[in-house]
């Protein structure tokens, strides 16, 4: 009877499949691709994300991330401010591991105040949508008395915020753990005000 002998695999495999025959400016070059792509993939499972909040009846803003090439949790990000007849857009700092969240806030004059800590602040209003420039004081720590905040703010979508005189607190954007929901929102009565790295 012929015994058949478990074949050599080592043996019967294509000489330029072996590593030792491979010059080594082809392995350098497999290397340096994979080093490019690698990035890429990542960037791409990461995606977009967005997050769009209703400040008030037809008036909505949105913060979108969108994905860095980086081996790290990176983000480029966006704030948009919309209602049914015109939207304005605004890039954000990018998000390369400073991020600790941006609240929103109401301001008593009613436009809108978000902090990014150490990005400063976007001031806006949504009635016409606009970005509005120099109001960066509003981000600037300094407490009102309770009291008089309770009497300027009669809101029950905000809390008269205890670190920034004449803003009322609406709630926080923050990235959340997971790439399913990377970007979320909490309103001022499930999120405390947090008090946020003040700008450099």
């Amino acid at each position: 009877m012929k015994v058949c002998n478990e074949p050599n695999l080592t043996s019967i495999s294509p000489w330029y499949l072996l590593p030792e025959h491979i010059p080594k400016r082809v392995l350098r070059l497999r290397f340096s691709v994979l080093a490019l792509l690698l990035p890429l993939t990542f960037a791409a499972c990461r995606g977009e994300h967005s997050k769009t909040v209703t400040i008030a009846e037809g008036h909505h803003i949105e913060m979108s991330l969108s994905g860095l090439v980086s081996f790290q949790s990176d983000w480029e990000r966006y704030l948009t401010v919309f209602d049914g007849e015109g939207k304005v857009r605004v890039e954000l700092l990018s998000n390369t591991g400073w991020w600790r969240g941006s609240s929103l806030y109401l301001h008593k004059s009613g436009a809108y105040v978000l902090n990014e800590g150490q990005g400063g602040c976007v001031v806006f209003q949504s009635s016409p949508p606009e970005i509005l420039k120099g109001y960066s004081h509003l981000c600037y720590r300094r407490a009102m008395d309770t009291e008089q905040s309770n009497l300027i703010f009669q809101s029950d979508n905000c809390t008269p915020s205890r670190h920034y005189a004449d803003l009322c607190f609406i709630g926080l954007f923050f990235e959340a753990e997971g790439l399913e929901n990377a970007l979320e929102f909490n309103w001022s009565d499930t999120q405390p005000e947090p008090l946020l790295p003040t700008p450099p």
